[in-house]
């Protein structure tokens, strides 16, 4: 009988801190189940990974497309410029003759007006 009594008070402390055990499997399940439920929520309020990566991708290719676009814009520009810089010599000079002639012109004008007058 005393056997069978400390098997009884074994199986009563075993009950006890399974019971125990239990419920606190219980409070930490229902914890990561209010977790889990928030996660799934904020999980839908985002974008989709595949979406996220082909805009992503989308962006790069664009921006390669514009840096091209750009070099090749101050490629023309640097060249358009070097061209003008070379012909400004030769500009010049034919200011200076241009303004000459003019000078001349205005000259005989005045001649003329005053031999009219």
């Amino acid at each position: 009988m005393e056997v069978i009594l400390k098997c009884n008070e074994t199986l009563k402390k075993e009950y006890t801190t399974s019971t125990s055990e239990l419920s606190n499997l219980r409070g930490k399940y229902e914890i990561l189940s209010k977790e889990f439920e928030k996660m799934k929520g904020k999980e839908n309020q985002t974008v989709p990974t595949i979406i996220h990566t082909t805009a992503i991708e989308e962006c790069k290719t664009l921006l390669d497309e514009l840096k091209y676009q750009y070099e090749s814009e101050k490629r023309n520009l640097c060249n358009h410029i070097k061209r003008i810089e070379e012909s400004q010599p030769e500009n010049e000079k034919q200011l200076i003759m241009v303004t000459a002639e003019r000078n001349h012109l205005k000259g005989l004008v005045e001649n003329l007006e005053t031999t009219l007058k």
